[in-house]
């Protein structure tokens, strides 16, 4: 066991997606929907009307949605607010890569 993990985004061309993950029209902006199998959790997330993101995840295994008191409205899923602190690494990586 080389306790490794993985989040990252999906392309929505996958056909491995569930089909509701992928249909946003009569779901309301900053809602969640999550999927779980053995140790991997998949989350659709409605950022706004004409955007929203799939994400992969085999840290989180729980529908944990972050309380912003600052913006009640907005109620981010844990794994959407991971992905987004973290992904700045790969872009260094890629940087030094292509240099």
């Amino acid at each position: 066991d080389h306790r490794l993990t993985m989040v990252g985004t999906l392309r929505k061309n996958k056909r491995e997606i569930p089909n509701p993950f992928l249909e946003t029209k009569h779901r309301p902006v900053n809602s969640s929907m999550f999927a779980f199998k053995d140790k991997c959790t998949m989350v659709s997330f409605v950022s706004n009307k004409k955007e929203h993101v799939v994400l992969v995840s085999t840290l989180h295994n729980d529908d944990t949605v972050d309380n912003n008191p600052n913006s009640p409205t907005v109620r981010k899923p844990e794994i959407v607010l991971f992905y987004n602190s973290s992904k700045g690494g790969v872009d260094t990586v890629d940087k030094y890569k292509e240099s």
